[in-house]
């Protein structure tokens, strides 16, 4: 939805960054496969999350195999072959993009979400045939959401627990075994609520220039203008920021993740923390190229 969920790419070994790109390619394999090939577009790197998350927890280790595909038509490159999991990302990257993009148009009026919702619409709709307790969930708690930002909610917590709690729906499908299931929905809160925060603090002048909804703005500000604020508040949102990611952890360590635990390490330990630092920082969230 957001792009911030990724790994360190400079701490990674060249196995577990390998290991990264054929779950985000088999998850793009996997969208095309079942929703067509324009769905590829809305990608998302926050969901690749979701499939390598799927596969680590599960019994099964599907694997990677060599393929070619669109954007490497001559050179085969390890990709994650056909599985529960890259196909539950796939259907959650639909479910969210397409919401996101509902509530962009809602919020900014936005051309291109309005278009994107078009495009999308075909593939939204068979996802929400395929989960339609997710997409039934994300859609009450993105309304609900919506309901809170056009009442100007000025409080930080309860705006995220909302989206923290869209994120517990999503992750309730990943298909873990029963022993994971309250460690991972308290991960999902976390991260989800992580995801909320930083992308406010992240859009802070954006939202304020077009007289949007931003929480953090309503909670600390209201008075002079966004980059005060910014300054003013970094370490106050910081702590949030960090105190999820800390509790996200928490409850990551008790997974039972059967593979894959260093490139997972990556994401959680390091690259959360990264992306928190560089927001913190004010550093724009420019997309960080393809993989």
């Amino acid at each position: 939805m957001f792009g911030y969920v990724q790994p360190l790419r400079p701490e990674l070994r060249v196995r577990d960054m390998a290991l990264y790109r054929a779950f985000y390619c088999g998850q793009c394999k996997a969208v095309s496969r079942r929703y067509g090939a324009i769905a590829r577009g809305f990608l998302s790197y926050d969901t690749a999350l979701l499939g390598l998350l799927s596969a680590a927890l599960s019994v099964r280790d599907a694997g990677v195999r060599n393929e070619r595909c669109i954007a490497s038509p001559i050179k085969k490159k390890p990709v994650a072959r056909p599985c529960a999991a890259t196909e539950f990302a796939a259907d959650a990257n639909v479910i969210l993009a397409y919401n996101k993009l509902r509530d962009d148009w809602r919020d900014e009026r936005s051309k291109k979400a309005a278009a994107g919702r078009v495009f999308l619409s075909r593939a939204y709709r068979r996802a929400r045939r395929a989960r339609p307790d997710m997409a039934g969930a994300v859609e009450t708690l993105m309304e609900e959401l919506a309901v809170l930002e056009r009442a100007g909610c000025p409080r930080m917590d309860e705006a995220a627990d909302v989206f923290a709690r869209m994120m517990q729906a999503v992750f309730a499908e990943l298909g873990a075994e029963s022993g994971d299931a309250r460690a991972l929905s308290w991960m999902a809160y976390n991260l989800g609520k992580w995801v909320y925060l930083t992308d406010a603090f992240d859009d802070l002048e954006k939202d304020v220039a077009r007289d949007g909804y931003n929480v953090i703005w309503l909670q600390y500000g209201r008075e002079g203008d966004a980059a005060a604020c910014r300054r003013g508040m970094r370490e106050a949102v910081g702590f949030n920021l960090k105190t999820s990611l800390s509790q996200c952890a928490a409850a990551y360590e008790l997974l039972h993740v059967r593979r894959y635990k260093e490139l997972l390490d990556n994401i959680i330990y390091l690259g959360l923390m990264d992306r928190t630092e560089r927001v913190l920082k004010g550093e724009s969230k420019q997309a960080d190229g393809s993989i």
